[in-house]
Parts: C-alpha cells; sequence; structure tokens
C-alpha cells in the first residue's frame, strides 16, 4: 500500500475533474449535439498502473489508469477512444468523457448484449470492495443497463469460504479492480449473473482457493485480472475443463521488460501461462465516427505494454502447435502467451465508476485500461456464445475456428511489445518502430505483431461470436499428450464451509447451432447518418454458419423516458422501444446483405435488431440528428 501514497499526486490530479463526477451525467440515450471537436492527444494523459508491485508469493492487479495532465484534459470536454469529433456536455461519461461506453465495445467487436439462460461469470479478485453495488448502479443508471444487485439476483459477492461474511479487508487499489472487472462484465453481457469472489489477500494461495471456490459455486466463465511469477507446476485452481477461464497476460510488455521491480521481469505471468486458460492481450483500438472497428495494434507506449513469452513450465497444447506458423513464434514446443486480445491500452480506454478511496481521494468516473480491461470483455463474450459448449478447453475452439474461419477475428498485425522508452505518439501509440521494439525477441512472433498468430495479439481480437462458436471437433475427450506436460498441484488448504458437489462435464457432443456474426451497417447508410442526410434504406450486412431464418427490427428509443427513470433513481432505465421497420429472410451460409425500408425518421435514438430463434440477438445502436 506504500506505492498507492506515492500516487497521491497524480491521483490528485483527478481529484479536481471529480467533484462533479459524483453527479450522475447524461443517461444513455440522450441526443447529444454534434460539433467539429476532435479527442485530445496523448501527451495531455499519462497512465499508470493501479496496484503496487507484488511482494514475493503474491500478485499483483494489472488495472491502469489513464491521468489528465492538462486543464482541458481534467474538464472532460473531449471524448476519449472513440475516434468522432463530438462536443461533449458537463463531463458526461454517457456521452464519451471518460473512454469507451458499453455501446462502443459491443460496436467494436460487433457482439449482442444477452447470453443464453445460465451463464454466470465470476470475478475473482483480492480484497473486498465495499462500495462494488452501488457503484456499479451508478454505472447502470448512466448506460442505460439494467440493474445488476444482490436483491435481483444478479450480482453475488461471497468471501473464499463461498460465504456473503466475513469479507476481507477493503483495498483501495483492488477496489478500483473490482469495478473495472464487474463494470466490464455486465457491460458486455447484460443478463449474465456475477459472482464476485474476494480473496483474503492478495496472496497467490489465497487467490488460488478464490478461484476454486468460482468454480464449486457453478460458474460457467472465471476471469482473472492478476498476475505473478510462473510457478513450476500447475496449480489445479486453474485447470478446470469445461469452464471458461480468462487471464490477463500482464502489462509490462514482452517477458516484463518495463516492470518496476527487477525481480518482476523475466517470465511470462500467471495464471496467464498456464495452457489451460485463455492469456488475454491488450490493443490500442481505433474507432470510426459511427463507432465501428477501424484498426488495433499492439499497445506498448513506454509507459505500459501488453505481455507475451514463452513459458518456462508449460508445454504447448496441441491446438497451439497445430498452427501453421508456430515454427516462427519462437516458443519451441513451450507454452506462448497470449491467446487472444481486445482494447486495454488506456488512452483508447473504457469508462469506469469507483467510489472506494485510494490513496486518500475518490476518483468516480475514471478512464481505465490495462489486460485487466480485456480479459473480462473476453470472458463475458464467451457467456455471450453460451461458454464452452463442447470442448473440454475453450482455447481448442479458438484456434480451430480461428483456422476455419479467420474472418471471425480482427488480425492485429501492427506493433510489437519488446522494450521502448521513445515517448508515444500524439495518438498514443508506440514511438519505436516495429523493428525496434521487437529486436528483444529477434524479431520472432512472440514480441512482434503480423499476420495470423504472434505472441502480442494472439489470435486477434473478437469480430463477432464466430471466434467463440463451437467446432465439434474431438470435444471432451481430448488428450494433451507430449513432452513436458505440467502437473497440476493440489491446493493445500482448502476453502472452508460448504461445498456444492462436485461438477462433472457434459461429455455428448451437440451438432453446432447456427451463429451471427459481424453485423455491420453499410458504408452508404453510415455516411447518410454521418452527414444527416435523408435515409430512405436501412442497408446492413452479417455474417451466419449456417441457412436459417433470421428476423431484423428496426426500433426506435424512447430515450427522453430512460432519462427520466434515471433521474428519479429508478431501478433500471427502461427505456420504451417501439418496431418502425422489421423483415424476416432466409440467410444463407457466409455473408448476407439486406435492407429495412423505413418510413422517415425523425431525430432520435434507434436499434438495429438482427435475431436468430435460440441465439442472443446482435444488435447495433445508432442515432439520427
Amino acid at each position: 500500500m506504500a506505492a498507492i501514497s506515492g500516487l497521491r499526486t497524480r491521483t490528485a490530479m483527478l481529484t479536481a475533474a471529480t467533484g462533479a463526477l459524483l453527479l450522475l451525467g447524461s443517461a444513455s440515450g440522450v441526443t447529444v449535439a454534434w460539433a467539429t471537436v476532435t479527442p485530445l492527444s496523448s501527451a495531455n494523459y499519462t497512465s499508470r498502473a493501479v496496484c503496487a508491485p507484488p511482494a514475493p508469493g503474491h500478485a499483483a492487479c494489472l488495472a491502469f489508469a489513464l491521468l489528465p495532465l492538462s486543464a482541458t484534459a481534467r474538464a472532460h470536454v473531449r471524448p476519449l477512444a472513440t475516434g468522432s469529433a463530438r462536443a461533449i456536455p458537463a463531463a458526461s461519461a454517457a456521452a464519451g468523457a471518460y473512454g469507451l461506453r458499453p455501446a462502443d465495445l459491443h460496436s467494436a467487436y460487433s457482439l449482442p448484449t444477452e447470453a443464453p439462460p445460465g451463464q454466470t461469470v465470476a470475478v475473482v479478485d483480492a480484497f473486498d470492495d465495499p462500495n462494488i453495488e452501488a457503484d456499479l448502479a451508478v454505472y447502470d443508471r448512466e448506460f442505460g443497463l439494467p440493474e445488476c444487485t444482490g436483491a435481483n439476483g444478479c450480482l453475488t459477492k461471497v468471501n473464499a469460504a463461498g460465504a456473503a461474511s466475513p469479507l476481507p479487508p477493503a483495498s483501495g487499489e483492488w477496489s478500483f479492480e473490482i469495478a473495472l472487472d464487474v463494470e466490464s462484465v455486465h457491460a458486455i453481457c447484460e443478463n449474465c449473473h456475477i459472482l464476485l469472489v474476494e480473496a483474503s489477500s492478495s496472496s497467490d494461495q489465497a487467490l488460488a482457493e478464490a478461484e476454486q471456490r468460482a468454480y464449486l459455486a457453478g460458474a460457467t466463465e472465471i476471469t482473472n485480472s492478476f498476475g505473478g511469477p510462473e510457478p513450476a507446476t500447475e496449480n489445479e485452481a486453474y485447470n478446470h475443463p469445461g469452464v471458461v477461464i480468462t487471464a490477463a497476460a500482464g502489462d509490462n510488455g514482452y517477458l516484463g521488460w518495463a516492470a518496476p521491480q527487477a525481480r518482476e521481469r523475466g517470465y511470462a505471468d500467471y495464471p496467464a501461462s498456464s495452457p489451460h486458460v485463455i492469456a488475454v492481450g491488450a490493443t490500442h483500438l481505433s474507432l470510426s465516427e459511427s463507432g465501428q472497428w477501424l484498426s488495433e495494434a499492439v499497445w506498448n507506449n513506454g509507459q505500459g505494454a501488453s505481455d507475451s513469452g514463452c513459458a518456462a513450465s508449460f508445454a504447448a497444447p496441441p491446438w497451439q502447435l497445430a498452427l501453421p506458423n508456430w515454427a516462427s513464434v519462437g516458443c519451441g514446443s513451450q507454452r506462448a502467451v497470449t491467446d487472444i486480445a481486445a482494447v486495454g491500452d488506456p488512452y483508447t480506454g473504457a469508462a469506469i465508476y469507483d467510489s472506494a478511496p485510494w490513496g486518500g481521494y475518490t476518483l468516480g468516473w475514471v478512464t481505465a485500461g490495462g489486460t485487466s480491461l480485456a480479459a473480462p470483455i473476453i470472458a463475458a463474450a464467451y457467456a455471450l456464445a453460451g461458454g464452452v459448449r463442447g470442448h473440454a478447453y475453450a482455447a481448442q475452439a479458438l484456434y480451430e475456428n480461428a483456422r476455419s474461419d479467420p474472418g471471425a477475428f480482427h488480425d492485429i498485425t501492427s506493433g510489437a511489445n519488446g522494450e521502448c522508452h521513445r515517448p508515444s505518439s500524439t495518438e498514443g501509440l508506440s514511438g519505436c518502430s516495429s523493428a525496434e521494439a521487437g529486436a528483444d525477441c529477434a524479431l520472432a512472433a512472440i514480441c512482434v505483431a503480423g499476420a495470423g498468430y504472434d505472441g502480442p495479439s494472439g489470435l486477434g481480437s473478437p469480430d463477432g461470436l464466430g471466434a467463440f462458436a463451437p467446432t465439434g471437433a474431438r470435444a471432451l475427450g481430448l488428450s494433451e499428450g507430449g513432452a513436458g506436460r505440467a502437473q497440476s498441484a493440489p491446493i493445500s488448504k482448502q476453502p472452508a464451509g460448504p461445498l456444492p458437489p462436485t461438477r462433472s462435464v457434459n461429455r455428448r457432443r451437440r451438432a453446432p447451432s447456427p451463429v451471427l456474426s459481424r453485423l455491420r451497417l453499410s458504408a452508404a447508410t453510415q455516411g447518410a447518418l454521418r452527414r444527416h442526410r435523408l435515409l430512405r434504406a436501412l442497408a446492413f450486412s452479417f455474417r451466419i454458419t449456417a441457412a436459417a431464418p433470421v428476423e431484423a427490427r428496426l426500433l426506435w428509443i424512447d430515450a427522453a423516458r430512460s432519462a427520466r427513470s434515471a433521474r428519479r433513481g429508478a431501478a433500471r432505465g427502461g427505456a420504451r422501444s417501439s418496431v418502425v421497420a422489421k423483415l424476416t429472410r432466409r440467410a444463407h451460409r457466409g455473408r448476407n446483405e439486406l435492407a429495412l425500408h423505413p418510413r422517415r425518421l425523425a431525430a432520435g435514438s434507434y436499434r438495429l435488431v438482427l435475431i436468430l430463434p435460440g441465439e442472443p440477438a446482435r444488435t447495433i445502436s445508432f442515432s439520427v440528428s
């Protein structure tokens, strides 16, 4: 905790801008006037790790905070991360003043908002965040999300014994991490149950006990935003076939070169280096004015960088060894970190709300990043796709889908995460070339992004749910054979309290269901919306893995009602909607193009909804002014 006091000066820079933050900004759906106001350059900000370096035998949280330096940045009237030219009223998080909003994340990665029934995403962190339920309520009202509370069964908080009390002592830095993890999960999956398991401390043993509790409690997905040195053998808490486990890869670059202490360097972070988890890297994300994905690059700006590396203790799983470019990765027969990536660069980070005191200050709304942002995004995306669905280890489907349907991923080919101390560009990108930052690994793919798989970004970032679709190949009986397979080490101290019955993995193969992905507005439609022209046809495209009937609906959202509900503190923003156009067509396998022909659209907020029976709906939200 000593490092927190060292952040007091940097945190104080936020305080002047956060006095008004504790008052709610505009609610989601409120029309925002457009103006030619561009995002500020990266010189107006700095980013810092939230958690102090860990003591031996402990793990650090992997959250980053973006701190404003200039007066204009502290005023929060310029957009962050969205790439659009918008006027921001009164430091409104809903308008983008603090970074990416839930709608931006869904648009960037073409994700629906709801999962099939029965998905529980567990968040494992250390210490207690006493304000998490209240903070999540503020977050949900700001962005018009359904409420997620203990009373309605959406949010459950327990200790490592599975009990609601006693909870661990509070920690300001870990409360920041908890707020980031929980709010990110709910932003991606609005109907997922969230189980927060709080470890008694940040020790490796305590975190492993909390991880085991999440599994025993029946979580379908578990996300971990912490890391530390790699052990000699696998801990069984991170090896649970049939459950999706994501782990943040780390924030200090290739083999931890940017870590402040020498003992933190020279290894790939664990549990991300386990072959039984999904290791998640972080990217610098660029969006269009309409919120669509434009590009992603490896996060490496001299203040932080997404980790990668070859595991020392663990052999590569068979799905990595089968990569077409595996020989160029540079790990031989060892496990390579990472598997997949999502946004995490604080300069293109997400808005979160955290009211727990941190170093004597209350931040309120703040921009967060790090691989701690990317890991819960991927865990919640798995939940949207229904979890593992037919594989012992979730990573298998990722690698098989990358081979059979590479369009299910945004291939990230720009950047490297090796040592780089040159100041970042005005856009927050690395100041070093890939050749300079790739010298650490002799330009091998383990630290240099390129076509196909690479260490910093894995297989890329998701483009719809196709990346997570079940492939049906070999499924649960898959052997991980090969020399050097890690052995599991049992947890030395089992959590106290009653334990649910041991889970059994369903070994029956299920025929893959059709999966929708990559719902996009056409370029002509986006152009008409951008130029405020009369919209006579709403053209869009999507992909589907098998022929099936789909229904498209265009909904008008009553934003005024949502705003009134939020101001009254209603349990849910509850925006009322009405159908203004719809059609049903039988889609063919692959890419489809359709168009709705509504009457003249009045100014307001709209949502395009694509429905495939038995699957989560895909949506795109936009405004007409």
